[in-house]
């Protein structure tokens, strides 16, 4: 424990260390709000996602992606990012970077997944804001549905919570299924409509929602039903297989032009990779779908990651109706390939990079 407290002080030190530049900004927006996803499965191994992880990512093959808080004590591999001093400090690198905003993934706070959410409203320093990601096919069950959407309203009225300029509330709503799927979409419907009367009945803002879809047309189309003018995805990749991070950043650019198309406002993802071998080699307990091969792109090259968040952050500035916001996928999806924390075998360069793009954003 006592080197880990150390480690994260000495990223700190280092970190804080960088001299920053930036000029005004040149566009509609003031500033663009970057924001990095956090899922947030990194916590001690009382859990099937946690136990998993330490299997497929535990591998000496995927030494290079371990997070920096990982420890292994008399070769007890763990990756918990609920050890005191790592949440805080990941604040600190994240609000140094110009990170604006952290989008939780949120299944409620009785699950492990919500433990570092916990740790982070607990943070008193100068943290980023955050927002949450919500699924709407999990708002619509029954009963867990029902206590997540409660949760939600309350967190809300955080002080820390993200807030658009007439300081409605942010919120990402991710969705399942597809547009065939005509009962499933408009069970998420009433899901995404109920959390908006509750929260108006709390005496808040109506939420300002973003929808999230790999399918834009589906996107556009629940984004209508709920009267929002903003659609998102968690990330995006295509299918070539080994290919070129380059041909990653240019693809997640072509998707953004196709969102853009269906005539809303896009909140556009950044890829900070895609590599999901880990999860190909041991395929997810949670995963019902056959086993299949993911397509995987190669790593790219710190420079290159901060060059293409860059891209969207001009992009944002360009395009009408997008509340000049980005999001970036991810900060800790480590075994699906996307990361800025520091890790094993890059330390903080991802983070380093991007300092130059988003404080000059500012």
């Amino acid at each position: 424990m006592g080197l880990l407290k150390l480690n994260i002080l000495l990223l700190l030190f280092l970190y804080m260390g960088a001299a920053w530049c930036g000029g005004p900004p040149v566009s509609q927006c003031d500033h663009v709000d970057a924001g990095a996803i956090r899922w947030d499965a990194w916590h001690e191994d009382d859990s099937t996602v946690a136990q998993y992880i330490e299997s497929s990512l535990g591998s000496q093959r995927w030494l290079e992606r371990w997070p920096f808080f990982f420890t292994n004590l008399s070769g007890d591999l763990d990756f918990n990012e609920t050890l005191a001093g790592v949440i805080p400090a990941e604040n600190a690198l994240a609000q140094g970077a110009g990170i604006d905003y952290w989008a939780f993934v949120f299944y409620g706070g009785a699950s492990p997944m919500g433990r570092a959410l916990s740790i982070y409203l607990q943070d008193n320093a100068t943290k980023p804001k955050f927002a949450l990601i919500l699924s709407a096919g999990r708002m619509s069950e029954s009963v867990a549905g029902e206590s997540l959407i409660q949760e939600a309203v309350v967190l809300m009225r955080d002080k820390s919570y993200l807030r658009d300029a007439t300081q409605s509330p942010i919120v990402f709503v991710m969705l399942t299924g597809s547009v065939e799927e005509k009962d499933w979409m408009a069970r998420q419907i009433r899901a995404i409509t109920s959390l908006k009367e509750k929260v108006k009945n709390a005496g808040d803002k109506s939420p300002n929602f973003v929808v999230m879809a790999f399918n834009p047309t589906y996107a556009s189309l629940v984004a209508d039903q709920v009267n929002t003018s903003l659609i998102s995805s968690y990330a995006s990749h295509g299918a070539q297989d080994g290919g070129s991070y380059q041909d990653l950043a240019q693809g997640a650019e072509g998707f953004w032009e196709r969102q853009a198309s269906t005539g809303k406002g896009v909140v556009p993802i950044v890829m900070t990779g895609w590599d999901p071998r880990p999860r190909s080699d041991k395929p997810p307990p949670w995963d019902k779908k056959p086993p299949i091969k993911e397509v995987h792109y190669q790593h790219g090259k710190p420079e290159q990651i901060a060059a293409h968040a860059g891209k969207a952050i001009e992009w944002a500035k360009q395009k009408p109706g997008g509340q000049c916001l980005i999001l970036i996928y991810a900060w800790n999806e480590f075994d699906e390939g996307g990361w800025l924390a520091p890790t094993v075998g890059e330390g903080l360069s991802r983070l380093r990079a991007l300092t130059d793009v988003l404080k000059i954003n500012y």
